[in-house]
């Protein structure tokens, strides 16, 4: 794709990178983070013995996530034999996933959550799945646009868009600590409805 002449622009490289940009690094935080309290569904029940149990749950899948995706963004390095713009794409795919799409998919998968046994094959195995799965395209696909359109309609270019998206993603993650507080407690007010959701499904 990134050799292809078809995604190439004027300054070398097509919008439709970023996303393969937010995809190459976040690619397992996507797909793991989509089902984020159906993981541990059967033992829910354990992490709400404490508040402190919430919040370790939260910083543990957090810590996974944005460990991943920091190796997955290593991986894609030799890519920048292609293009050096690339190394940027890259960079502000993996900010802007720590520090945005993380929280946001993890608030997303916490509505109304669905019960799932991780000892069931996964062939056809649709269970954790609702409608919020399929809305998550929204986040992941879309908002990181809205930071860069702006500044390549405005003339300031398609490398000030990346540097704003990447802006983003590091400010996200220096909030990440209050973020992450804050998400652990709306996990512990809704403590009750969250695990009812998952009795009634089993």
């Amino acid at each position: 794709m990134y050799l292809n002449p078809a995604y190439q622009s004027e300054e070398g490289f097509g919008h439709f990178f970023l996303f393969a940009g937010i995809f190459l690094t976040g690619s397992f935080m996507i797909q793991y983070s989509q089902l984020f309290l159906s993981w541990n569904s059967s033992s829910y029940d354990f992490f709400l013995t404490k508040k402190s149990g919430v919040e370790a749950l939260v910083k543990g899948k957090f810590l996974l996530f944005a460990f991943i995706s920091v190796l997955c963004f290593l991986l894609t390095l030799p890519y920048v034999y292609f293009d050096s713009a690339i190394l940027l794409i890259h960079l502000a795919g993996l900010c802007f996933n720590i520090g945005v799409t993380m929280p946001m998919l993890a608030l997303l998968a916490s509505w109304k959550p669905k019960p799932m046994d991780i000892n069931k094959g996964a062939m056809f195995n649709y269970e954790g799945v609702g409608i919020m799965q399929f809305m998550m395209i929204i986040p992941i696909g879309v908002t990181p646009y809205l930071i860069y359109f702006p500044f390549v309609l405005f003339g300031a270019g398609q490398v000030a868009g990346l540097w704003a998206v990447t802006a983003v993603g590091l400010l996200g993650i220096l909030l990440l600590p209050l973020s992450t507080r804050a998400f652990s407690q709306y996990l512990w007010k809704n403590r009750y409805s969250i695990s009812a959701s998952f009795r009634q499904e089993l």
